[in-house]
């Protein structure tokens, strides 16, 4: 895989994020579930691209 490749780009983010223990259980902070810290463009793009990827948009009724 090349460091292009969105899930790759996804992993490597979550990574790196930074782990705080809340109570009894690990919490893990990164942009898509928290909105902090600011999200890198790149780790935004390979998000929506998997987004994209995984919607059956025939299913969908707009």
């Amino acid at each position: 895989m090349s460091p292009s490749d969105p899930l790759t780009v996804l992993q490597d983010s979550l990574r790196g994020a930074p782990i705080i223990w809340k109570g009894e259980y690990p919490y893990f902070i990164h942009p898509i579930s928290d909105g902090i810290p600011r999200m890198e463009a790149d780790v935004l793009r390979a998000t929506c691209d998997l987004s994209v990827e995984m919607v059956e948009w025939s299913e969908i009724d707009l």
